[in-house]
């Protein structure tokens, strides 16, 4: 339990964290390693805050250490299909060889597949059936909301966003409710949406095309920059009220976020409170 530890306990904590992160980053490159994919498509990425809100989820459940990893590798390797699914190739990349876009195309799919089947692989070694009708219906989810989210079924940029917050987080949130803990529901949502608006927004200064800008592709440059930028700050400002209701056997959780809202270049004081 974290409750009450001291200051230099929490560094301390924080860099067994970091460690055990680095870690597991290495088993699941491990993994997903495959030769004839990394020839030929781009290389996986592992989000590392989604991996952290998985390590923090579990670090003050009784399990064993092992059972713990496994658990963490299965849900994101499902997250790392599911982006994989998600990725079109239409720029040239250097550091893989070329096909066509269509070939392309066609293996990211295979690779997406791969993931699933590996995430299937380690499931059955758990043997915990409910996990896996937990992670079906969320998978199930978020191909129902990326749907909508493609036919830009929405009314406003607010249902827009939304959809994206599910859509980042369905996943997370499933899997800490199969493990009785709900407490942390709404700051996985808005932190992991920050996480996709900032990620999207640095793409979009670099000339790429991320999801975001796909699934708002009736709408200028600079109408979508202003949108990105104020939901940037209104999601802000709700993590930081949100920071004092966080249980106290999760303050490895705040530590973290707070770290990750000092070091965001955006200020939010004339942010109004949601209703």
């Amino acid at each position: 339990m974290l409750e009450g530890i001291s200051e230099r306990a929490m560094v301390i904590a924080l860099q067994n964290a970091d460690m055990e992160l680095n870690h597991l980053k290495s088993l699941l490159q491990t993994k997903m390693k495959h030769s004839y994919l990394e020839k030929y498509i781009q290389k996986p990425v592992i989000n590392e805050e989604k991996l952290f809100v998985l390590h923090a989820i579990l670090n003050n459940i009784n399990m064993p250490v092992k059972k713990k990893e496994k658990y963490m590798i299965t849900t994101m390797l499902v997250q790392i299909a599911l982006d994989t699914h998600d990725l079109v190739t239409d720029k040239k990349n250097d550091t893989v060889e070329p096909l066509s876009v269509e070939s392309t195309r066609q293996l990211t799919v295979l690779a997406g597949d791969y993931y699933s089947g590996l995430y299937y692989l380690l499931l059955a070694e758990i043997e915990d059936y409910q996990l896996i009708h937990a992670l079906a219906i969320a998978i199930k989810e978020i191909n129902e909301l990326k749907m909508r989210l493609y036919y830009q079924e929405f009314m406003s940029f607010d249902e827009f966003t939304h959809l994206v917050k599910k859509v980042e987080s369905l996943l997370f949130t499933h899997f800490a409710h199969h493990i009785n803990d709900d407490s942390l529901h709404s700051m996985i949502e808005d932190w992991l949406l920050l996480d996709r608006l900032i990620t999207d927004q640095k793409l979009m200064i670099r000339g790429l095309s991320p999801r975001i800008k796909i699934w708002l592709q009736d709408y200028s440059q600079q109408t979508i920059d202003a949108y990105v930028n104020e939901q940037i700050e209104r999601t802000i400002a709700r993590l930081e009220k949100s920071l004092c209701q966080i249980p106290p056997h999760h303050r490895l959780m705040r530590e973290r976020m707070t770290t990750f809202l000092n070091q965001l270049p955006y200020e939010n004081t004339s942010i109004a409170e949601e209703g």
